[in-house]
């Protein structure tokens, strides 16, 4: 009876031994699978700005920090252009870890920014800890991103370069503007050519890591019709004197004033004057036309002749094809070469030559006109000359004017694309 007593007790004490050894192994697999709250990492860090006014934070002990696993904040942007220079003095833009006696360099930090140090946690990333604090800036008083520019000048006749000013605040990284007429950049500050008249509203959008800003300028460009200053007389030729009624033939958006030189002393204000010349002589006739944004002046050389011998007369002038609406339009200072019995020389249309004699007044010129005018990537080429009635297709053509004969050659050109 005693013995199986024992036995029984032994059994028994061998069942709590293996109950307790079952429950301390539950235990430890528990806590080893189970490790206690993320912990901040502990480090000890001062800044120093040298003398090239680079910003360097100095690990002066405590834990290692891994690269991603920290970060560096400036007025509460996160700067990744982070050099490394280790305890030896060597500087490295590749680097792995900071450890101690290691500092990293940041360049444009501001004066008086606010730098922080944020990292996870040193057993495993989720928790971020706000390690250490320098600066008397604020993250939380950041400057907010607002776009806006200007453009000079916001208003001329076309083509109208414009050169546009981004004044944005807040720290803006990139850009995007529309120009209202369907053209786009992406400069901080762009110039931009408007080629056709009208009034258009400008955008810009600012970007940074933040977010963006958008600033819209309804109206804010004018592009005017470009003024083209043109007149005719009714007489160009007579004895004295030869009394002459000009008419202003300019075009342009608003035209407000008119200023002719009548070339013998003579001027005007009004739009379409009359003069009277009183002295035998060949006269050159300016007029200047304006509006509130520009001006152009057209002169017409050797425009009236007043004599009393026989004169004979070849005015020169040059039109070109119109960008918009077809047909064409006048066009000054186009230079033609000319020899014959006028003289050998070149002017700029329009001018006239003219030849006066007490009998027979009539000679021959051959022009020379350019193979093209205008700048890329407005050009216009050549396209004929035309003599009253009759058209000619090379640039030098011969004209014969007779003893008091009046007559016109007109050098055209054709749009090129």
């Amino acid at each position: 009876m005693s013995n199986d007593t024992a036995t029984s007790d032994l059994i028994a004490t061998m069942a709590l031994i293996a109950v307790f050894v079952t429950a301390v192994a539950i235990l430890g697999v528990a806590l080893l699978s189970s490790p206690p709250g993320d912990a901040a990492p502990a480090m000890l860090a001062r800044s120093v700005v040298g003398e090239d006014g680079k910003l360097s934070i100095h690990h002066d002990g405590g834990d290692s920090l891994e690269r991603g696993r920290f970060a560096i904040l400036v007025d509460g942007v996160r700067r990744d252009d982070l050099d490394l220079i280790d305890a030896s003095g060597v500087e490295h833009d590749t680097w792995t870890s900071w450890e101690t006696g290691e500092a990293l360099v940041l360049g444009g930090v501001p004066e008086g920014a606010h730098i922080q140090i944020v990292a996870g946690g040193v057993s495993r990333t989720g928790s971020t800890w706000l390690l250490h604090d320098f600066g008397n800036g604020s993250a939380a008083e950041q400057v907010p991103l607002v776009a806006g520019f200007t453009a000079d000048p916001t208003s001329g006749p076309a083509p109208l370069p414009v050169q546009f000013t981004d004044t944005s605040a807040g720290g803006a990284t990139s850009w995007s503007w529309s120009f209202g007429d369907g053209g786009t950049s992406t400069a901080q500050n762009p110039i931009y050519v408007y080629v056709n008249p009208g009034t258009y509203t400008v955008t810009l959008t600012a970007n940074n890591a933040r977010g963006n800003d958008t600033e819209t300028k309804p109206g804010y460009i004018t592009v005017a019709t470009p003024i083209i200053a043109d007149f005719t007389a009714d007489v160009a030729t007579g004895t004295a004197p030869l009394t002459v009624r000009f008419t202003d033939l300019s075009s342009g958006d608003g035209l407000t004033s008119w200023f002719w030189n009548f070339g013998d002393g003579g001027t005007s204000t009004a739009q379409n004057p009359v003069h009277t010349y009183n002295n035998i002589g060949t006269y050159t006739v300016s007029l200047t036309v304006e509006n509130a944004l520009s001006n152009e002046t057209v002169t017409k050389s050797n425009y009236i002749t007043v004599a009393e011998e026989h004169i004979s007369r070849l005015e020169v002038n040059s039109v070109r094809q119109r960008l918009i609406l077809g047909g064409y339009i006048s066009v000054n200072d186009i230079g033609i070469g000319y020899t014959g019995g006028s003289g050998t020389g070149s002017d700029m249309t329009p001018f006239a030559l003219s030849r006066t004699a007490l009998g027979d007044s009539g000679f021959s010129v051959t022009l020379t006109a350019p193979d093209s005018i205008g700048l890329w990537p407005l050009l216009w080429d050549f396209e004929r000359w035309e003599v009253g009635d009759t058209s000619y297709g090379s640039r030098i053509i011969s004209v014969s004017v007779a003893d008091d004969e009046r007559r016109t050659a007109t050098a055209y050109y054709d749009f090129w694309l």
